[in-house]
């Protein structure tokens, strides 16, 4: 929702010509409403969102995923999915954490 954040990513898009889009969007409501699947899901919400631990399963649940794919979730320590039944990995830089879960076949 940053207007900032938004911009840098998408001139990094450009100047890497990667062939993905950034969405400005409330992630709740999009999710919601999104009939499309994805080949890989990027979230970097702000770390105090009350609500962040419920994006795994709402990827799941809304079937945002084509199969043998990855959302990958950037948090703080405060979170911890590692017993998340699609958790595949996690990536720890210092208090930044990217757990990455699976989409299975």
């Amino acid at each position: 929702m940053d207007k900032r954040s938004l911009f840098f990513i998408e001139q990094t898009i450009n100047r890497l010509q990667l062939p993905i889009a950034a969405v400005k969007a409330d992630v709740f409501k999009f999710m919601a409403s999104c009939s499309q699947q994805y080949d890989l899901i990027f979230a970097g919400p702000p770390y105090p969102l009350p609500n962040l631990h419920t994006l795994p399963d709402l990827v799941f649940s809304y079937d945002l995923l084509k199969p043998e794919s990855w959302f990958v979730l950037e948090h703080n320590p405060n979170h911890n999915f590692d017993a998340h039944p699609r958790f595949l990995q996690k990536r720890n830089y210092g208090t930044t954490i990217f757990s990455i879960f699976e989409q299975l076949p």
